[in-house]
């Protein structure tokens, strides 16, 4: 391990987090933490700040920070022991920063509220561990209890108890058909199917399957807001101002919005800049954000009666 780099390293990640959040929260805040976890080649990350009042937010995570901790992760690779599984950065707003490393606790890309209660068919997948695993071998003495083992040669039986077989897209539901038909929205529509796959495992659409569509608010809200938060990032943050206001305009014109709010955004603004509230940008984002709400909240709708109508539906393979 070269300290040096380690170093260099956690100061770049932590700058990149210091600046984002200096930029994006929309409140005096005091620290912000980021959970970040790569497993054979994917990346799972979220990031919290607190205010002054001790009052947590959430703000999306900066692409700019992958490079720097995947380049640390490898850096800090133990021997016999493999590389860690998931870091906490901790910043605060002073400039002050410190890293927590789990090499040991199955990390979840799906609870935000505790990302490390990972469970056998959440992301990340037995698969993408199995494959991590290769890439940072590990004693057996090193691997924690619950960590998957490739069955023997010619077991062809699945390891979570489910087959696994070729999906077929998740069309749109009528309630959204004609916002996927415009023009920009099919590319929305398909990251929001891509995202649900990965945020919602089997063993979380069975759950909320089986329990009363009344009683399952808080689940479902953290599956909408996972797919939120990537979908937003995947295909809105990614965008010019012009662009936003391209995606926005179809919309805008079906729910008779005024228009004249998108015609007096500065091409020129920086999306991912912090934003006066109720400025022209302010409020087509928020238009936007609660469009890509509808979708994530409609696919999750039509997953989930897919499972009701054939419990043995395939599932699309966690993303690898």
């Amino acid at each position: 391990m070269d300290v040096g780099v380690v170093e260099a390293k956690q100061k770049e990640a932590a700058l990149v987090v210091f600046r984002v959040v200096s930029r994006s929260s929309r409140v005096e805040w005091v620290r912000a933490r980021l959970f970040w976890s790569e497993v054979g080649g994917s990346i799972g990350s979220h990031l919290a700040v607190w205010d002054v009042e001790e009052t947590k937010s959430g703000v999306p995570v900066p692409d700019e920070v992958d490079g720097p901790l995947a380049l640390l992760r490898r850096e800090t690779e133990r021997p016999g022991a493999g590389a860690w599984l998931s870091a906490f950065v901790t910043v605060t707003t002073d400039g002050r920063y410190s890293f927590e490393y789990n090499y040991d606790q199955r990390p979840s890309w799906t609870n935000s509220r505790d990302p490390l209660s990972g469970s056998p068919g959440s992301a990340p997948s037995d698969e993408s561990l199995l494959a991590d695993l290769a890439r940072h071998p590990r004693r057996p003495e090193a691997l924690p209890a619950w960590y998957p083992v490739r069955p023997p040669a010619g077991d062809e039986t699945p390891t979570d108890g489910e087959p696994e077989r070729p999906t077929t897209p998740l069309a749109p539901p009528s309630s959204v058909v004609d916002l996927v038909a415009m023009p920009g929205w099919a590319d929305v529509w398909e990251s929001v199917v891509g995202h649900l796959d990965r945020v919602l495992p089997p063993d979380v659409a069975r759950q909320l399957v089986a329990t009363p569509a009344g009683e399952r608010v808080q689940e479902t809200d953290d599956v909408v807001g996972g797919v939120r938060e990537a979908v937003w990032s995947d295909q809105v943050t990614s965008l010019d101002a012009a662009g936003v206001v391209g995606l926005w305009q179809p919309w805008a014109r079906t729910t008779r919005r005024d228009l004249a709010l998108g015609a007096s955004v500065d091409p020129r603004s920086d999306v991912r800049a912090h934003l006066a509230p109720g400025s022209p940008l302010d409020l087509v984002l928020q238009d936007l954000g609660d469009v890509v709400d509808t979708l994530a909240q409609a696919a999750l709708d039509a997953r989930l009666v897919e499972r009701v109508l054939d419990p043995d539906a395939p599932r699309r393979p966690s993303a690898a």
